[in-house]
């Protein structure tokens, strides 16, 4: 895929003043009131897209962020199909993810029991950027490897999201981890082709699509970006002139005294 066709997230919060009455079915139902309630609010999103009265997207994803408050951070909007490397681009995506917030609070606020009075507290300050370029690197990491669970004897870290790789719209793809597993992150991975002593971690590894879309998440990205200090103050302390020389061994012990987690 070439970087005119990744997408951009925008994530706005929103003040809920709850009507406790109407939302007692998700705090008391049983699990069968409560999907049912999802699914009739899905239902509404997905005729409302239809309709032209909510820009088109996967889901409206919520995360608490204070219950004093009654504050929710809504994941919803998305743009794609344009260059995500151009700061001039991403500063005229903002307009359009500005616009879908006020889009989504309308149908928020006449579809979903609780949101009623909700308004919009804030805006994050930045766009999220799921998506531009990767390295490639002596091994690249594969679907395959994700979702096999695939472990290596040169791993430095474990990831263990499933494969969700967004597109424009409606366009989502999600592959889960077999069996619940984790997979094992080669220290190859961060380490370009044709390049000696650097090293490059978070979501800019070598890794095709799908493996990215597993790999490119937070947790993942502070494992690979532990165990690049970790190779680098390991080659200073021990003299070595050339990343590719670093003895895995002992970089997998350095990190397993660091917490890193590793499991067969």
């Amino acid at each position: 895929m070439d970087a005119g066709e990744y997408g951009r997230i925008a994530r706005g919060r929103i003040t809920v003043f709850p009507d406790l009455n109407r939302q007692d079915i998700l705090l008391k139902g049983s699990p069968e009131d409560v999907k049912r309630h999802i699914i009739g609010i899905y239902d509404k999103l997905g005729t409302a897209i239809r309709k032209g009265e909510m820009y088109p997207c996967t889901a409206m994803f919520m995360t608490p962020v204070s219950m004093l408050t009654g504050e929710v951070c809504v994941n919803s909007t998305r743009i794609a199909q344009l260059d995500a490397s151009s700061t001039e681009t991403a500063s005229k995506a903002m307009l359009d993810l500005v616009g879908q917030v006020q889009i989504a609070i309308k149908f928020l606020s006449g579809n979903v029991p609780g949101f009623e009075d909700a308004i919009l507290s804030s805006v994050a300050p930045r766009l999220g950027i799921r998506e531009t370029g990767r390295i490639v690197g002596d091994y690249t990491l594969s679907q395959e490897d994700v979702v096999s669970g695939r472990k290596h004897a040169s791993g430095i870290g474990q990831g263990s999201h499933h494969v969700d790789i967004h597109g424009a719209g409606t366009a989502q793809v999600r592959i889960p981890i077999r069996d619940g597993r984790t997979y094992d992150i080669p220290f190859s991975c961060l380490l370009p082709v044709g390049l000696n002593n650097v090293i490059v971690a978070g979501r800019c590894i070598s890794s095709d699509r799908a493996a990215n879309g597993s790999a490119r998440v937070m947790g993942t990205c502070m494992v690979t970006g532990q165990a690049a200090g970790a190779a680098a103050a390991l080659a200073v302390e021990r003299k070595i002139d050339e990343t590719r020389r670093i003895d895995i061994d002992a970089l997998r012990k350095h990190l397993r005294l660091q917490g890193t987690i590793f499991r067969n």
